[in-house]
């Protein structure tokens, strides 16, 4: 059985990084996290139906955000395609997947919405899974 786990800026670092304030002296209200100059972006909204896990995809040129709306998800990541080599995580708040990080969603409520941003133009990578993959929460 797999562990799933809460987003931490430890655990979920090897993947990519917290959307949050950095802590900045002086607390200022508006603070830029992510920016890259060299692609524009888009703002997209993902409804999430599915219950189990039958495929993994990846982005080799483009940042991802999951960004939490509506719903219980959760955000399954792997840096290689071997289905043991994986976390699962309670998509609780906004993360920043890094380039070529392997990621599935499901949701754990009839649907789920969750607000992507990612470049205008993005190839992926897609690896399907030998069975359909299921996770349970205790």
């Amino acid at each position: 059985m797999k562990q799933i786990n809460y987003i931490t800026k430890d655990n979920f670092g090897k993947y990519g990084r917290i959307i949050d304030f950095t802590g900045q002296e002086g607390n200022p209200p508006f603070e830029v996290i992510i920016q890259n100059e060299d692609d524009p972006w888009r703002i997209a909204m993902l409804r999430v139906e599915e219950r189990e896990f039958t495929f993994l995809e990846k982005h080799p040129g483009s940042l991802e955000t999951f960004e939490p709306v509506e719903g219980i998800c959760l955000l399954l990541v792997s840096l290689e395609t071997q289905k043991s080599d994986y976390e699962v995580f309670v998509l609780d708040r906004a993360v920043c997947l890094d380039k070529d990080v392997w990621h599935g969603i499901v949701s754990l409520a009839d649907v789920s919405k969750v607000k992507i941003t990612e470049n205008l133009e993005v190839d992926t990578d897609y690896y399907h899974l030998a069975a359909p993959m299921q996770i349970f929460v205790d």
